[in-house]
């Protein structure tokens, strides 16, 4: 039998046994003086010859069983001399052990091979901070037992260490490649800084994306800025710019890694922070004690008044961000590790955040009394913050009483005795022109909410809705409306053609899966289904340029999503990764329009499938790890669109 190259012999053999029922492994090679080409290449049964019986130790607690048996089973291929082919040179069939009952024949190496979908859910599962063990026990459900799943918790934690072994040392630069990738792709809209000392080592970095950055131009009048974190293996410090959101949730602004925490590094990030904030300072900025951190503030921060994180009210942070951060990373990461996780961590967050404001602009919080003035607080107002609100509007209708009015010019002096807070007098002065209050409580200056005694006295004025002196878009519906733009006068949105293309792979992952619950219980479907899904893999197999590499360097990069993470050139030019990105949008036009005919007979299949009561386990796994793969290299080709 000729093989083409060595790899197709080894495969041959390796599937071979496979079927047969035994393991393999390689036993010797022999390479040409002449030009050092692999002449002949030995491959055996994995329980070829005899292991030297170990010393027994009193203090020996794993007992190591004997798999050597002395078997002759082997498989030779020879280079032919004047070719690049290969043939088999010699062949022995027989064995000297029974050979793997079909029952335990995932049992066997040959069977267990971490494949795409495999490492893909490894990396995914470590975004959200999930370890090789528990992944492996994740997907066994999802292919419907240990015996289909191909692979060992042994693979899963070995593939887990590899990773972090290919990215460690050089971490630090694909992460600076990874930002710099995303600003040319989302233009001005992402923003990042960074600094690297004598030796060319990351001492500080700092990034806002443009969802973060449209957040503070909403919400950035009040900024906590804290360093307690340190969440990665080089003991860098975490340090985000955080505030609260119009539904009171905690909202992250920006964030930085520091080695050092001194002045110099302090001065820097400030800087940073406002070059990517247009150099628009925050109202107060709430920091811890940190003599260097006061210092670089009053040098960067003109205008700001500090004020310190003990004297924080519990409710402007109604969320740790250490508690936070810490469900999704661990102080054992690398770079390119965390910022995978932060990421996740921004997902939830702003998951999180769209839901509150769906919840208030979709449905009507539960009012208490008959005011329009309450009415009008309800349609403004976010449900977090109108509840605040309702509640001070109650206190006011029932708590609060006139001690005395001194009328004047333009304005009257109300004095009001408070019941609820131990009859605690406070004093507002009225302005008749505008309808503007001012109450010696300052609740509205701290919280910009119209305090007790202010409502007070705007019920007794019979006005039906809030005087526009105090309606904030802070906290309302609409917060989130107002457009930011940067230095350059460029509008910044949340939306790129990432992101764009990032929710096309997810609509139709969660179409093929769809597609195969409904068909789960129905053979035909099934089948129907695999065949589908089997010529769309072949025919990206076909395509030279997404062949699955046998190199485990390239197999990593291309998982790690290294379309964004690559180490590039330093001679290629943005206009050169412009016109490489052009071809091959024109090269992948003819898949763009397969896919879309998939996407078409998936919903036409998923019309006509009904459920049947067969369970058909095994193929549903089969069908389970072609749907990864193709998902991995639709993530791939979303890349390079």
């Amino acid at each position: 039998m000729k093989f083409d190259t060595l790899q197709q012999g080894i495969t041959f053999y390796e599937n071979y046994a496979r079927v047969s029922g035994f393991d393999t492994r390689l036993y010797s090679t022999k390479k040409r003086k002449s030009d050092g080409k692999i002449s002949l290449k030995y491959y055996v049964c994995n329980k070829e010859g005899f292991r030297e019986t170990p010393r027994l130790h009193a203090d020996c607690k794993k007992k190591r069983p004997i798999t050597r048996m002395g078997c002759k089973a082997r498989i030779t291929l020879k280079l032919i001399n004047d070719q690049d082919n290969y043939v088999i040179f010699s062949f022995h069939k027989g064995h000297t052990h029974p050979l793997t009952t079909p029952n335990s024949a995932h049992h066997t190496k040959q069977s267990e091979n971490l494949t795409l979908a495999h490492k893909k859910y490894i990396i995914d599962n470590s975004r959200a901070n999930i370890g090789a063990t528990k992944s492996y026990r994740l997907m066994k459900e999802h292919v419907g037992g240990y015996q289909n799943m191909a692979a060992s918790v042994t693979d899963f934690k070995n593939f887990q260490r590899d990773i972090r072994k290919h990215i460690r040392g050089k971490d630090a630069q694909m992460l600076i490649e990874n930002f710099k990738r995303k600003q040319e792709m989302c233009s001005s809209f992402f923003f990042f800084k960074y600094e690297v000392n004598d030796n060319q080592h990351l001492i500080r970095v700092f990034w806002a994306d443009a969802i973060e950055r449209k957040s503070y131009a909403s919400f950035g009048d009040v900024v906590s800025f804290d360093t307690t974190f340190s969440m990665n293996e080089y003991c860098m410090v975490f340090a985000p710019f955080t505030g609260v959101d119009n539904s009171k949730s905690c909202v992250t602004f920006a964030a930085a890694l520091l080695y050092r925490e001194d002045t110099e590094s302090f001065v820097w990030l400030f800087e940073a922070f406002r070059d990517a904030m247009s150099a628009c300072d925050p109202t107060c900025l709430i920091s811890d004690q940190d003599l260097a951190m006061k210092i670089a503030i009053e040098r960067v921060f003109d205008t700001s008044r500090t004020r310190h994180s003990k004297h924080t009210e519990p409710e402007e942070f109604d969320e740790s961000e250490n508690n936070f951060f810490g469900h999704f990373t661990t102080p054992h990461v690398t770079l390119l590790e965390f910022w995978m996780r932060y990421q996740s961590a921004m997902d939830s967050q702003r998951h999180k955040q769209s839901k509150l404001l769906s919840e208030s602009k979709n449905s009507k919080p539960q009012r208490k009394t008959p005011l329009d003035l309450e009415k009008h607080a309800s349609e403004l107002y976010t449900h977090t913050v109108f509840y605040e609100f309702q509640n001070e509007l109650l206190v006011a209708y029932f708590n609060c009483g006139l001690h005395n009015m001194i009328p004047e010019e333009d304005v009257q002096i109300v004095t009001f005795i408070d019941h609820k807070r131990n009859s605690k007098m406070h004093t507002i002065r009225y302005h008749l022109d505008n309808n503007r209050a001012e109450c010696t409580c300052k609740m509205y200056e701290r919280e910009i909410i119209p305090c007790r005694h202010i409502l007070w006295v705007i019920k007794e004025k019979g006005l039906k809705s809030l005087p526009a002196a105090y309606v904030k878009t802070r906290w309302t519906k609409a917060a989130m409306n107002v457009p930011m733009f940067d230095l350059g006068g460029n509008l910044i949105e949340d939306t790129t053609k990432m992101e764009a293309v990032r929710k096309k792979v997810g609509h139709l992952w969660f179409e093929i899966f769809t597609c195969v619950s409904m068909a789960e219980n129905n053979e035909d479907c099934l089948d129907d289904l695999m065949k589908l899904i089997d010529g769309f893999k072949q025919s990206l197999l076909s395509r030279g340029n997404l062949q699955p590499s046998a190199d485990k360097g390239k197999q990593m990069e291309t998982l790690l999503d290294y379309m964004q993470f690559q180490i590039l050139d330093k001679d290629i030019t943005i206009a050169d990764l412009e016109n490489e990105m052009k071809m091959m949008k024109e090269e992948n036009e003819n898949l763009k329009d397969q896919l879309a005919e998939v996407g078409i007979e998936c919903n036409e299949r998923r019309l006509m499938m009904e459920c049947e009561a067969d369970d058909k386990r095994k193929t549903y796994a089969l069908l389970l790890s072609w749907v990864f793969f193709c998902n991995h290299v639709l993530d791939v080709l979303g890349m390079q669109w």
